[in-house]
């Protein structure tokens, strides 16, 4: 099954080295191809890719200035179209993946052709004066287990 990943970022760039090392390291030995959507100009330089990866800009990198204005949604959109798959893994810029996480979802994915999508845990932290909290172990209150959605 191939995966289409696509990380949306919108200003918090700041941790997308850490978010395409655990997408990397979750991903390894496995058929997908991503996109990094940006949104807007970044201060923060990237680093060497994956092959595997491309990146998108609704904006000129020399001007700044937008090409067009996108919606987290839309951005999300384009970075499909370029990436494609069988799947899709809707990521944005500040966020880890766990590798078992990843590795379950693509395989129910895979023995449940009929699924729509999938869901987990959203563990939030926050970064305020250069220390890094943990706010809320489970944001949307999944729960500790798998269940049906």
């Amino acid at each position: 099954m191939s995966l289409g990943v696509v990380v949306s970022c919108y200003r918090q760039e700041r941790f997308l080295a850490r978010t395409v090392a655990a997408l990397e390291s979750a991903l390894a030995g496995g058929d997908w191809r991503g996109v990094l959507e940006f949104a807007a100009p970044s201060g923060e330089t990237l680093q060497p890719l994956d092959p595997r990866w491309s990146v998108i800009r609704s904006f000129d990198p020399a001007t700044g200035a937008p090409r067009r204005p996108l919606t987290p949604g839309a951005g999300r959109m384009a970075g499909f179209a370029a990436c494609g798959g069988e799947w899709v893994l809707f990521v944005d810029s500040d966020v880890e993946i766990e590798r078992d996480w990843l590795r379950e979802a693509l395989a129910l994915g895979a023995r449940e052709p009929r699924v729509g999508g999938l869901s987990g845990r959203l563990e939030e932290w926050f970064v305020m004066d250069g220390v890094t909290r943990r706010n809320a172990p489970d944001m949307y209150g999944v729960g500790p287990r798998d269940r049906d959605m």
